[in-house]
């Protein structure tokens, strides 16, 4: 069994041209053949894949499906997390009928594959950006820092000797010597371990840290970062 990650996957199987990646550069053309070549190529059933969020353009349930559909045929099983986009995703429990087999949601909880246990949650900019609201970027933060200490609290009543994996949809570190109420959760959490996606392009890329601090090491998973191939991972106690 191996570890993999991949983010963004931006997928618009239902409606194709409505949502065509390739308005954001040439590398995007097709680019859902470009990850099921390289995926296809390197994963196994066995295999665990980490997708941390911004699955699908979809806005409703049966607008999502062929995405899911071509996502479940793929080998390896996978664990997503809510991004920014995923209009799709509403309540957990109509979430989890939706999921093809070997597809596993995080929202407030934890899930537990073979010897690891994975938490994380949606997040959030990690300031305001400029002409927000900033009263109404602290409420949406402040959320969102609940909802990752709930699924904190979960992983850690069921870990056990598991090692966790934290998935996150937006950067919850942007500077080394500048930490944030997330990056803080995440570093008190007793991971070693953190993959993040959101930004796109090389002007996107370089927002988000890259690297160790306080014994988590920061990975960004953008799947136009990857050159749309699923990265191999390995945990931090195995020499990542």
């Amino acid at each position: 069994m191996a570890l993999f990650g991949i983010s963004d996957l931006h997928l618009s199987l239902f409606r194709p041209k409505a949502k065509d990646m390739a308005v954001f550069g040439n590398q995007w053309d097709k680019h859902w053949l470009k990850i099921e070549e390289s995926w296809r190529e390197q994963i196994s059933a066995d295999d665990i894949v980490l997708v941390p969020g911004d699955f699908s353009w979809a806005t409703r349930a049966h607008e999502v499906a062929p995405d899911l559909e071509w996502f479940g045929a793929l080998p390896g099983r996978k664990v997503i997390v809510k991004g920014n986009h995923d209009f799709w995703w509403n309540s957990y429990k109509k979430l989890c009928a939706m999921l093809p087999e070997g597809v596993y949601a995080i929202q407030n909880n934890a899930i537990e594959l073979d010897d690891y246990i994975f938490f994380g949650s949606r997040g959030w900019d990690v300031m305001p950006g400029e002409g927000e609201d900033p009263t109404e970027w602290e409420r949406i933060f402040k959320r969102e820092v609940s909802r990752l200490r709930l699924s904190i609290e979960a992983m850690q009543k069921q870990r056990g000797t598991r090692e966790p994996i934290c998935l996150m949809h937006y950067p919850p570190l942007i500077e080394h010597d500048r930490p944030t109420p997330l990056s803080d959760l995440i570093e008190s959490s007793g991971t070693r371990f953190c993959v993040y996606g959101h930004l796109h392009g090389e002007a996107g890329w370089i927002k988000g840290f890259k690297g160790k601090r306080r014994e988590v090491k920061y990975q960004l998973l953008s799947c136009d970062y990857l050159k749309f191939k699923p990265r191999k991972l390995a945990p931090q106690s195995q020499a990542m």
